[in-house]
C-alpha cells in the first residue's frame, strides 16, 4: 500500500488520475492475493482501506482528546500499531493541522528591552555622545538651528 500511496491518496478526480488510481488498486490486490491465503477483490480492499482510514482518524482524535484532558492520569486509549501505520501512510490527512492558533485574540509578544536598546543608534540613546560639541538644538524653531546656551 505504501508503494502506491501518492497515487491512491491523490485528491484529484480527473480521468487520468482516476485511471491511475484504478491501476494502483489492481496492483495492490494482485500483490495482496499473491501473498495471502484468501482472495480479495480490488473493491474489497478499497472498502477495507476506507474503513481503516475512518478508524485511524477516530483513533488519532481519541489520542489527542485523552492527551489534552485535564486532571492528569494515564491515557486510556491503547496504542494500535495497525492504525498507527495507516496514520503514517495518510500523513496530515489523519493528524490534521497542528499548532495553529485559531483564537481571535491578539498575540502578546514579550520584548527584551535591553536587546531592543542595543539595536538603536547611539545618538538616540545618548545624545551627548552623538553631539560632542555640547550644542543643544532649539526646539522652538523649525529646522536644525543650534543654540549656544
Amino acid at each position: 500500500m505504501a508503494m502506491y500511496k501518492d497515487t491512491i491518496l491523490n485528491k484529484r478526480t480527473d480521468g487520468t488520475t482516476n485511471e491511475a488510481k484504478t491501476k494502483a488498486w489492481f496492483s495492490v490486490a494482485a500483490r495482496f492475493n499473491s501473498s495471502a491465503t484468501t482472495h480479495r477483490s480490488k473493491e474489497s480492499l478499497l472498502r477495507l482501506w476506507e474503513k481503516l482510514k475512518t478508524e485511524a482518524k477516530l483513533y488519532k482524535s481519541n489520542l489527542r482528546k485523552n492527551f489534552n484532558k485535564t486532571g492528569g492520569g494515564p491515557c486510556i486509549t491503547k496504542i494500535d500499531p495497525i492504525l498507527e501505520q495507516v496514520c503514517s501512510i495518510m500523513g496530515r490527512a489523519c493528524s490534521g493541522i497542528l499548532n495553529i492558533n485559531d483564537s481571535g485574540a491578539d498575540l502578546q509578544l514579550t520584548v527584551n528591552i535591553e536587546y531592543v536598546i542595543s539595536l538603536l543608534p547611539t545618538d538616540l540613546i545618548n545624545p551627548v555622545a552623538a553631539n560632542p560639541t555640547g550644542h543643544k538644538f532649539n526646539s522652538r524653531f523649525s529646522g536644525n538651528r543650534i543654540s549656544n546656551e
